[in-house]
């Protein structure tokens, strides 16, 4: 029990929408199950369990929206596949079927329209291993790797942990929205000459879903300037009505292709990010082989997906995407509810006009003048919320604080109503 929150067992919580009227009883009925406050009991859960942070010496829970994992309940037939699997009890080492590969595609394909055949699939350990194995394949030790920022923190240790050179392109933040400084962009490749570019896409933490055009841009650049492209499009799965997303497998560019590794992950979509797996996508058959030869000799490759992550992965995109429906209307209500609180009692606080993509709130304090230190501390000691702290995702994110929305409605009232009391004046 977290003070402030009632924890549901079956009965839903009053939905509010941005304009602060009820929601209708059919939305209603499909949040149902999202809206009860998960009992993650003794699970080990890093979100849920790790909530207390060392600046809190009285240890008093804090409300967790801090780690990209959300509090619902995965695909039921995806839960139910995997206790039947447990059942036998006999755990050996285990292969992928041909069906694990052909459910990835047929996901991609019917989702975004664009076509990854079996061979060109390699299923991984998670986009960060692969980042890291795509940084040692196709850059010097020394070579520079460009980042938009503020983004992902663990993009900062993936460059300076393989003993390469930080660029940034910093986004700008526009009056609605943050946007992209093309031709910063293309002078900042011009003067640091980047090997790999690391794109964000959808952003964590800004959430642009960046468009086709967008998209087309920045790759006609790094392709004039020959620098190699890791496309993290881990979020590609959590994007709105008002936004489309694009995949640099959408612009269908043979030349581009060739340059090029995409990363993708039911983590996002499915809330498997425990199970660990992710699939590479990588066209051109030489950069595939040596994409898999430097994975090998960093040991990061092994036997493939295990049977949980083949299980979990195939049946959550064979059988999942009513959930995910369902669950994106979920997000997009609470980032809705979010924003119009935020717009009646905080004003001061800035974030973008509308959610595009990824279920996180990217919220500028700045207006209220503090250190990054002094907001920290009211956020742990004061409101008692575990976010991430806007720092973490480099220097342009100070100020800011990421807050994970994919959580039951009366946590996330719990976090405003404790912001408001210690803002508002």
């Amino acid at each position: 029990m977290i003070s402030g929150i009632t924890v549901l067992n079956r009965a839903p919580v009053h939905q509010v929408s941005a304009n602060g009227n009820l929601l209708s009883a059919n939305t209603a009925a499909i949040s149902n199950s999202r809206d009860r406050i998960p009992d993650m009991g003794n699970t080990l859960s890093l979100k849920w369990q790790r909530s207390v942070d060392s600046a809190n010496p009285d240890k008093l829970p804090l409300l967790p929206l801090w780690i990209a994992d959300m509090d619902f309940e995965t695909v039921p037939t995806v839960k139910e596949a995997l206790q039947q699997r447990l059942a036998n009890g006999v755990y050996g080492y285990s292969y992928t079927p041909d069906s694990y590969k052909a459910a990835v595609s047929e996901w991609f394909k019917d989702r975004f329209n664009y076509s990854v055949r079996a061979n060109e699939i390699i299923p991984f350990s998670g986009v960060i291993p692969a980042i890291i194995t795509a940084i040692h394949a196709f850059t010097k030790p020394g070579s520079g790797i460009i980042l938009q920022t503020p983004v992902y923190h663990p993009f900062y240790k993936a460059v300076s942990s393989t003993g390469r050179r930080l660029i940034r392109s910093p986004l700008i933040q526009g009056k609605n929205r943050f946007e992209i400084d093309f031709a910063a962009f293309e002078r900042t490749i011009e003067a640091e000459h980047p090997e790999l570019f690391i794109l964000c896409s959808p952003h964590n933490p800004t959430g642009r879903v960046f468009s086709k055009d967008e998209i087309t841009a920045l790759t006609d650049i790094c392709l004039k300037h020959g620098v190699f492209i890791v496309a993290d499009e881990i979020h590609s799965d959590i994007v709105f009505p008002s936004s489309a997303f694009t995949s640099v497998l959408n612009l269908e560019n043979d030349r581009l292709n060739d340059r090029l590794i995409v990363c993708t992950s039911p983590s996002k979509t499915f809330n498997l990010a425990g199970i660990a797996n992710a699939n590479i996508f990588i066209k051109n058959a030489e950069t595939r082989t040596r994409f898999l030869d430097t994975a090998e000799s960093l040991g990061l490759h092994g036997h493939g997906p295990n049977f949980i992550q083949s299980i979990a992965t195939e049946t959550a995109y064979r059988t999942g995407s009513y959930w995910l429906k369902e669950t994106l209307s979920y997000i997009k209500d609470n980032l809705s509810y979010a924003y119009y609180r935020l717009d009646e009692e905080l004003p001061d606080i800035w974030h973008s006009a509308v959610p595009e993509g990824t279920y996180f709130l990217w919220l500028d304090f700045r207006k209220y003048g503090f250190s990054d230190a002094e907001l920290e501390k009211l956020l742990l000691t004061e409101c008692r919320i575990q976010a991430n702290q806007g720092y973490i995702f480099g220097k342009e994110g100070s100020g800011f604080v990421r807050i994970n929305a994919a959580c039951p409605r009366a946590i996330l009232k719990e976090a405003i109503d404790r912001l408001v009391r210690a803002l508002k004046c």
